[in-house]
C-alpha cells in the first residue's frame, strides 16, 4: 500500500477532531475566498477529499459535491456526512482522473498537493474536467526559499519525520496559464505544528478556468 494512503487510513477515525485540536482552519479559508464564485447547484469536485471537510461548507452553500480519495477509511468517514452525491476510491498517481471532459463547473484540492513532487499531471487533468469561467482552488506548501532561489519544487523535512513538497508561486501561475487558468486570488496561512517554529507555512490559490488550451 501506498504509505500516505496508508497514514491517512490510519488517522481517519480521528482526523476531524485532531483538526480541531490543532487549530487548523484551512478547509474555511479556503471556502471563504471561494464563496463568491460558487452558485447553488453548481458541481465541485473534491480531489483528495478525505473526511469532506474541506466540502462541508461548499455543500450548505448549495454546491453538489463529489469526490475521489486514495484513503478507503477516509471515504467511509466522509459518506456518513451524506455531503456528497458520488465518491470514488482513486490514486493520484494512476492519472487520469476517471471522468469526462467539461464535467464540473468548479474543483478544489485541499491538503493534497504537498504529498506531490509532480504536480503538472493534475493540473492538466483538471483542465479537462472542468467548464469554462470555474475555479480551481487549492493549497500548496510555500517553499522557505521563496524569493530568494525560488525553485520551482523544492522539498521540505517535516517535524514529524516526513519529506513533503513546496511549490513556488511562480512555478504554480505559470503551470496554470498553461492550461488555461488565470489567478484570482491567493492567501497564505499557517499549519499549526507541536512547535510554533515548525509551523507549515501554506498558500491557497484561486484560478479561474479561461480558455481551452
Amino acid at each position: 500500500m501506498d504509505d500516505d494512503i496508508r497514514i491517512h487510513d490510519e488517522s481517519a477515525a480521528d482526523y476531524d477532531q485532531q483538526a480541531r485540536e490543532c487549530g487548523y482552519y484551512g478547509h474555511e479559508l479556503v471556502f471563504g475566498i471561494c464563496y463568491e464564485f460558487i452558485d447553488a447547484g453548481d458541481t465541485l469536485l473534491d480531489i483528495g477529499i478525505g473526511t469532506g471537510l474541506s466540502s462541508e461548507l461548499f455543500a450548505k452553500a448549495g454546491a453538489e459535491i463529489q469526490g475521489l480519495d486514495g484513503s478507503e477509511a477516509m471515504l467511509n468517514v466522509c459518506r456518513k456526512k451524506n455531503l456528497a452525491t458520488e465518491l470514488k476510491l482513486f490514486n493520484l498517481k494512476e492519472l487520469p482522473l476517471p471522468y469526462p471532459d467539461e464535467s464540473f463547473n468548479h474543483a478544489i484540492c485541499v491538503g493534497v498537493f504537498h504529498f506531490i513532487p509532480e504536480i503538472e499531471p493534475i493540473v492538466s487533468e483538471v483542465s479537462r474536467i472542468m467548464k469554462k469561467d470555474g475555479i480551481f482552488a487549492f493549497t500548496a506548501a510555500v517553499p522557505a526559499s521563496e524569493g530568494e532561489n525560488d525553485d520551482d519544487t523544492c522539498e521540505i523535512d517535516t517535524p514529524w519525520g516526513r519529506t513533503i513538497f513546496a511549490h513556488s508561486e511562480r512555478f504554480v501561475i505559470r503551470l496554470g496559464r498553461a492550461y488555461g487558468f488565470e489567478e484570482m486570488k491567493q492567501q497564505k496561512f499557517l499549519i499549526p505544528t507541536v512547535s510554533e517554529s515548525d509551523d507549515l507555512l501554506v498558500r491557497v490559490f484561486v484560478l479561474r478556468k479561461a480558455d481551452k488550451i
